[in-house]
This record gives C-alpha cells, structure tokens and sequence, in this order.
C-alpha cells in the first residue's frame, strides 16, 4: 500500500469504509433484478483472446449477453479491418469445436461479425466491445492511425448497424518493452492509454447519434487501484510475460466491462461462485500453447481475490473512484 502517516492511513480507511458502504448499496439494489439479454460484437487482440473474454462475458451474465468476436493478435484497430481474424490455430482446441464440426473461431472479419455473412446472419448488436494494441492510444503517431481508421472505417458501420461502441482502456504493461519503456511509471501509462480512448471516444461521438455516444470501460484504471492498494495482488493480474491479463486479470477486466455496459454490478450469485474456475470453463484456450513454462495454465482468483477484483470493478465503474490516473 503506497500510502504514508497516520493522516494519509486514516482518510484512505475513511474511503475505503465509504466504499464498502456504495457497493453494498450496488449490489442490494441490482439482488433481485433481471439481467437483459444484449449481443455484444467483440473486436481486439491478445487482450481479449486471452482466457476467452468473450466467453466469459457470456458467464458472468448468465448468458444474457450473446456475442461473437473478430479477434486477431497482437494487431491494431487498423489491422483488424484490413485483416480480420486471426485465431484459426489458438481456437481450434475441444471446447471451439461446435455440433456441426466447425471450430467457433468468431467472424472471419470485421465486416462479417457486424452484418454477417451467407453463413451466418449477424445478430442486431447493441455494443461493439473495441480495443487497440495497448500503447497505440498513447503514442501521437499511432493514435493518430487509429483516429483516422475510426472515423474512415468504424464509424459509418457503427452508424449503419446502430450499435454503441465500448472502448476498453486497457491496463499498463508490467514489464516494459522497447515501445513502452518511454511511456512511464505504470499511473502515467495508464493515464496516457485512458486519454488516447478519450480521443477514440470523441471522434466517434461527432459522428454518431447521442443515443449510441460511445463507452469507455476503464480497465486501467482498475489495475491501477489494484496496484495501489495490493501490489501482490496486482502481479497476479498478469500472465508470465507481464504483459497479457492472467485469469485474476480477465476476470476484473470482464467485471468492468460489464459494469460499464450494464450500468449496474454483476449479480453475486454468478460473478462470485465457490470456485471461480468455473467462469472459465468453456473457455476455447486459457493462452497460447507454450507460454508458461511446462504448459500449465496459471491459477484463478480465489473466492475471496474475486470478492475484492469484483468491488474494484465496482467502484471504478460505479462509483467514480479517484485513481489518480
């Protein structure tokens, strides 16, 4: 805990008691209310991939929200529309495998995840879940690439199909690359990701009508107040790489996009099960093959880590929670 004298001590148990109080009113008020089915596109990479966001959007909700995805790695809002999927090898494991022999890989491509294909019908989509690598939005250089993409290619199909946009402002790296060793300490990197969305936001908002304004889940932000106050926790939010979200790491992130669309908590009874592994479960590839070392997948939250990344997402998305981001 970054926090120094009796002063500091006090007010950040003060907060934290406040906290406690907002979320219990959050979660009391939303006990016995129903979950709306929505579809939910999802559009990204590695972030998203790993673990199976998707899928496990689909258990935090009780299956209320349906979805389907073009996911492709380590690409970019860009190199999604001129690429499209990319998860053929990553995908094609038992759980991917449908009735029909076909592997669930998501859409072949942006344009056939939103209007569908002579395979597939698309849903309406109420949201398109986004998000870009994880430095783009904080480079002048490639945020511009993707301001012009934006407003070039996503836009008059977010407006065509009517669809609101949610950006997912993704979390700092814990190790630094050669690309984002400038980007600083993790508080400045993740502010400078969550200002480069905020542009993202921006340009979408003039193009498109004030009932679809876009979204912006603040993952980040969210890892950020995990850094702050359990920094042994913070490390497990991570795969091996320091990088790519762990299952402790898709798990908040999942909590925060689903706050963010929903406006309301995740309903107990499905977030925060016994054994949180179960979230998982149809999960098509935890990660990569070979990733970690003798290939073992890393562990899930336990209850009682889910309990406090469940009120993190809470109060980050709920309750306007200072992070000093």
């Amino acid at each position: 805990m970054f926090l120094s004298g009796s002063l500091s001590f006090i007010l950040y148990i003060i907060s934290l008691i406040t906290s406690v109080i907002g979320i219990e009113e959050f979660v009391t008020s939303n006990r016995n209310s129903r979950v709306p089915e929505i579809n939910v596109a999802f559009v990204g990479n590695s972030i998203q991939y790993f673990n199976d966001c998707p899928r496990f959007m689909e258990a935090l909700s009780n299956n209320n929200i349906k979805q389907n995805s073009c996911l492709r790695p380590s690409s970019t809002l860009k190199g999604f529309l001129e690429y499209g999927n990319g998860m053929e090898t990553i995908w094609r494991t038992e759980n991917a495998l449908n009735d029909n022999g076909e592997y669930d890989i998501g859409a072949r491509n942006v344009t056939a995840l939103l209007y569908g294909d002579n395979r597939h019908n698309a849903p309406q989509w109420d949201y398109v879940v986004m998000n870009d690598r994880s430095h783009n939005p904080a480079q002048n250089k490639t945020r511009q690439i993707s301001l012009n993409v934006l407003q070039k290619g996503y836009a008059p199909m977010l407006a065509n199909i009517g669809a609101t946009p949610v950006f997912i402002a993704t979390h700092a790296y814990r190790n630094n690359t050669n690309v984002t060793a400038t980007l600083g300490d993790v508080p400045t990197y993740t502010a400078r990701v969550k200002q480069g969305y905020e542009q993202y936001s921006q340009t979408l908002s003039q193009l498109l009508p004030t009932s679809h304004t876009p979204l912006i889940a603040p993952v980040g932000d969210a890892f950020l107040i995990v850094w702050r106050e359990n920094l042994n926790l913070w490390y497990k939010l991570y795969n091996t790489d320091g990088l790519h979200p762990s299952p402790h790491g898709t798990y908040l992130q999942g909590c925060v996009i689903y706050c963010t669309i929903y406006g309301k908590a995740p309903l107990k009874s499905m977030a925060l099960p016994k054994d949180v592994s179960v979230m998982f479960r149809n999960a098509r590839a935890m990660q990569p093959d070979g990733l970690t070392p003798g290939g073992d997948y890393l562990p899930y939250p336990n209850y009682e880590e889910a309990l406090y990344l469940y009120d993190v997402a809470v109060r980050v998305v709920l309750l306007d929670y200072e992070t000093g981001s």
